[in-house]
Order: structure tokens, then C-alpha cells, then sequence
């Protein structure tokens, strides 16, 4: 219980501050260009909102790209950057965009969340890191945060902006 309450007070803090996109990494891959993430991360399945599995593996078949858009339904930034998002998930037909909204049910207002897909109109799927796997795997500490991954789950792009998706993809 005490690892839980740790993990929530830590994830508050971290994703709490909800980054703003000035403070956006240089738009890189963080590390070398070979930075990936591991195939079991890959293959551990996600649930989506209505309790669905999602293996980011999967997304990745043929010639797709994956971008994961970090997000929170009270991120201000994160619901100014939601457009942009929306477009490329529209116009990009190998951009399979998912969006993780990390932390345990008890630090995530589920009713705020759904309505705030609705309201911005996401076509794209929004999954639970509820364990927060995915988030200490690619060392996520605030959102907005876009992470682009190519075959095999490489790094692609790493920031709190939308990358150029023309020079990405």
C-alpha cells in the first residue's frame, strides 16, 4: 500500500507540472539514434477505456509508425496541443497515434477523462498505464510528452511538442 501511495504522490509531482512546450526536449530521440524500447514493454498489452487490450507491437506491423501522446483530461497544454494531434492522425495514414494517460485509477477522474475525448473529438485510442510501465520505460515526467516509434519500437522522436511529422514519418 505504501508503494502505491508513493507511486501516486511521485506521479502527482512528476506529470503533475504538466510541461509546457518550451520546456520540450531538443525534438530528438533522447540518447543515440538506436534507443528503443524493449520488446516486452512492446508486447505488454495496455487496456484501452473500454477495458480492451492494446499491444503497441501490434501497431507496429508493416510500415507504421506509432506516436504516443502522454496526456492528462486537466493538462492544459496537453488539450491545446489536441488538435495538431487530431490532424496528423487524420492525414497520416502509417501515423497510428495512442494516447497514455498514466497513473492508478485512484489518481485518474475517469468521468473527466471520457468527457474530455469527447469534447476534444480524439479519433485515436487513449490507454491506461496504470501501472505506469510504459511511463518509467521511456522516462516520461510531465505532459505533454509525444514519443514516436518506428520498427521494432526505435525511438523515432522524443519531446513535449508535436515533431515535424513530414521529416518523422
Amino acid at each position: 500500500m505504501a508503494k502505491k501511495v508513493a507511486a501516486v504522490c511521485v506521479l502527482l509531482l512528476g506529470l503533475g507540472a504538466c510541461s509546457s512546450p518550451k520546456a520540450a526536449s531538443n525534438g530528438s530521440a533522447r540518447g543515440s539514434a538506436a534507443a528503443s524500447l524493449s520488446s516486452e514493454v512492446l508486447r505488454t498489452p495496455l487496456s484501452d477505456l473500454a477495458g480492451k487490450p492494446v499491444v503497441i507491437a501490434d501497431a507496429l506491423q508493416g510500415d507504421k509508425k506509432v506516436a504516443l501522446v502522454f496526456w492528462q483530461a486537466w493538462c492544459a497544454p496537453c488539450r491545446a496541443e489536441a488538435p495538431g494531434l487530431v490532424a496528423a492522425s487524420r492525414k497520416y495514414p502509417n501515423l497510428v497515434v495512442i494516447g497514455v494517460v498514466s497513473g492508478p485509477d485512484e489518481a485518474v477522474d475517469a468521468k473527466l477523462l471520457e468527457r474530455t475525448i469527447d469534447e476534444l473529438d480524439l479519433p485515436y485510442q487513449n490507454v491506461r498505464d496504470r501501472a505506469l510501465d510504459l511511463t518509467r520505460s521511456l522516462d516520461v515526467r510531465g505532459t505533454p510528452t509525444i514519443v514516436v516509434l518506428g520498427a521494432q519500437g526505435q525511438i523515432l522522436y522524443r519531446g513535449h511538442e508535436s515533431p515535424d511529422w513530414n521529416a518523422v514519418l
